[in-house]
């Protein structure tokens, strides 16, 4: 009875979570469209991810981006700060690092909540 129970919560869990990732994509795609509306201009964010390999909260941000994404409202592009001597240096006690349109809006620990990120891009999008 009680494998038969965890098994329901974490099927109920899966869906809330995929519910939810879904109206996430959902509002910032109509927030994306009335702005796109308003000026008239074909609007896309460009979300780049400064990360390095063995990087688990970057590999965390990087599977909540690919779940939130529709190639019509955001581009993602992935630098790995090893290649780069200054962007290691910048960043190599902040990664992860997202930055929306060139500007860095979150680091490193504030993406521990998947949530933040969402916001983060809502936010971004409503202005």
């Amino acid at each position: 009875m009680q494998n038969s129970a965890n098994a329901h919560r974490n099927s109920f869990d899966n869906s809330r979570r995929e519910l939810s990732h879904t109206s996430s994509r959902n509002i910032i795609e109509r927030q994306l469209n009335s702005t796109r509306s308003s000026s008239r201009l074909s609007i896309k964010l460009k979300v780049t991810v400064y990360s390095k390999d063995g990087c688990h909260l970057c590999e965390r941000v990087l599977t909540e981006l690919e779940k939130l994404n529709d190639p019509k409202l955001f581009e993602v592009v992935i630098r790995d700060i090893t290649t780069n001597p200054e962007l290691y240096e910048r960043y190599s006690q902040l990664i992860p690092v997202v930055a929306v349109d060139d500007q860095v809006k979150l680091a490193g620990s504030a993406l521990a909540n998947p949530s933040t990120l969402t916001q983060t891009l809502r936010n971004t999008v409503r202005k």
